[in-house]
């Protein structure tokens, strides 16, 4: 599928009453961890793939031994840690082994000694080619039959959509999703496949057709931008006095990321 050329210059200018936390160096941190913790063997996943309750516990006492994961039973109630284990198994950095352990690999090792940048680029491949999607992991969307190559396909539409952003721009969040839809409706249900998809909220109320594009393909940009290229450091959040996301703006090393250009490498200490 091709994506339309399209211009945000005609956007009214965008100002943001803050600037969201950077949460990159707490999501990065959070993955060193599940990896130190595999290196000892200590990541037992359910069937699913998922950390087991006890797994997650380790890493949560790590920081309080008094904690408890209330209301927490599976992996997918901690989104940032379920985000950052399958980025990192789409990446090659962990593999299930024997007696469903999860285990770093050879490519971890490598990994580790990289610039913090080409960490970053190595996760967002793995955002790329892995299962994760925003719509199932953080809204709790079901779509079935799962449609695992129309969603690695709709990530490769996002970052082309993306890569058309300019540098240095506060963009409007729902503008940015309004001119989407108006240029590039399918980048996610691309082909005659979808129309035999069926869509649900986390509610189980219908989500299927074109009427429903802004809860569909309008949230899962919003989650994209809000959620995972913000935990990855690739997107400034704009927020409004309320708090509310209502702009972003690409890092240095998202836009190098997206547009495929040279990474910006950090001073040595």
């Amino acid at each position: 599928m091709s994506i339309h050329q399209f211009s945000l210059n005609s956007q009214p200018e965008i100002t943001p009453f803050a600037i969201s936390p950077k949460l990159s160096e707490q999501i990065e941190r959070l993955l060193l961890e599940v990896l130190q913790f595999a290196h000892d063997g200590q990541m037992k996943v359910v069937p699913s793939g998922g950390l087991t309750k006890a797994s997650m516990l380790q890493l949560a006492r790590r920081h309080d031994p008094k904690e408890r994961l209330q209301g927490v039973t599976r992996e997918e109630q901690w989104p940032a840690l379920h985000c950052v284990r399958v980025l990192a198994v789409g990446a090659g950095l962990l593999r299930v082994g024997s007696a469903a352990v999860l285990r770093p690999t050879r490519e971890a090792l490598a990994w580790l000694q990289f610039d913090p940048s080409i960490r970053t680029q190595h996760l967002f491949s793995g955002w790329l080619t892995s299962d994760w999607d925003e719509l199932t992991h953080l809204e709790g969307m079901r779509i079935l039959p799962r449609p695992s190559d129309a969603i690695h396909r709709a990530k490769q539409a996002i970052q082309q959509i993306l890569a058309q952003v300019p540098d240095d721009t506060w963009v409007g969040i729902e503008p940015f999703i309004v001119q989407v839809q108006a240029v590039s409706p399918g980048f996610f249900r691309q082909d005659r496949l979808s129309a035999h998809w069926s869509i649900r909220d986390k509610l189980n109320l219908p989500l299927d057709g074109d009427d429903h594009w802004a809860a569909v393909e309008g949230v899962w940009l919003r989650l994209v931008v809000c959620s995972t290229l913000h935990w990855l450091g690739m997107v400034d959040i704009g927020i409004d006095d309320l708090q509310h996301p209502i702009a972003f703006r690409l890092t240095a090393l998202g836009s190098a990321i997206l547009k495929g250009a040279h990474l910006p490498v950090a001073d040595p200490p």
